[in-house]
C-alpha cells in the first residue's frame, strides 16, 4: 500500500479550489487501486491535509500523472 498526501495552508481558498479538490477526489475514487482518503483540518483551521490511500504505484501513477491533478498541483 502506497500513500499520498496535499496539504494546504489556508491562504484564500476560493470556490474553485473547493471545486477542483471535489473533481480530485471523484477522479481518485474512480481509479483503480484507490483503498480510501482521510481528511483532517488543524484545530485553528489553517492547514488541511488530504491523504489517498493507494494499492500500488501503479494506481498512484495513474491518479496523479492527468491533467486534472497537475493543474491542481500548479496552483494549489
Amino acid at each position: 500500500m502506497l500513500m499520498s498526501s496535499s496539504i494546504f495552508i489556508e491562504k484564500d481558498l476560493t470556490e474553485a479550489f473547493f471545486a477542483l479538490d471535489t473533481k480530485i477526489e471523484e477522479a481518485a475514487q474512480a481509479t483503480d487501486g484507490f483503498l480510501g482518503k482521510e481528511s483532517w483540518v488543524s484545530p485553528d483551521g489553517a492547514k488541511r491535509n488530504s491523504v489517498y490511500y493507494w494499492a500500488d504505484a501503479t494506481a498512484l501513477r495513474s491518479y496523479s500523472s492527468p491533467p486534472l491533478h497537475l493543474e491542481a498541483k500548479s496552483k494549489y
